[in-house]
């Protein structure tokens, strides 16, 4: 990428799949926290949640996944990691229902200590449209194994 790409430099990059939704907006958050920017003085508040749980919706719209399983990742200022996942009733590629299930994961961590980082992830994945696949009358054991094949191969080409 270029020292300064262009809005739409950055839009050829994103429909090529070259980048993420969620590497510009975790670039443009950083910039906007960069205490020797401008960013700081620029925004009064920046929801930070909402802005990755939107960037991970678009990518997952983008691909033709939904998830049906949020997950938060928390790095402490020590390096400690603190992981929790939430599993929704249904399958989703909605930003409001991503932000709205990280903040359940959210409320079940100490929040007392500076974080270094803060990650949303998508997991339990099926391609949009095929999710009764999934929940059809299986066996639990049988849907676990399909969900988890195509978590992986999913998470593969998403990120």
């Amino acid at each position: 990428m270029a020292a300064n790409p262009t809005i739409q430099s950055r839009a050829a990059d994103l429909a090529a799949g070259r980048t993420t939704s969620r590497k510009l907006t975790e670039e443009a958050l950083a910039r906007i926290d960069d205490a020797k920017g401008e960013g700081k003085r620029a925004f009064i508040k920046v929801w930070h949640a909402q802005a990755l749980a939107a960037a991970d919706a678009s990518d997952l719209q983008r691909k033709g996944y939904v998830a049906r399983t949020i997950g938060i990742k928390l790095r402490y200022d020590d390096f400690k990691i603190a992981t929790r996942d939430q599993a929704a009733g249904f399958y989703t590629a909605d930003a409001v229902a991503i932000r709205r299930l990280a903040g359940q994961c959210l409320k079940r961590v100490p929040l007392e200590r500076r974080l270094r980082l803060l990650g949303v992830r998508a997991s339990a994945l099926a391609k949009a449209g095929e999710e009764r696949i999934y929940e059809s009358n299986q066996p639990p054991a049988q849907a676990v194994r399909s969900q988890s094949a195509t978590e992986s191969i999913a998470m593969d080409q998403l990120f």
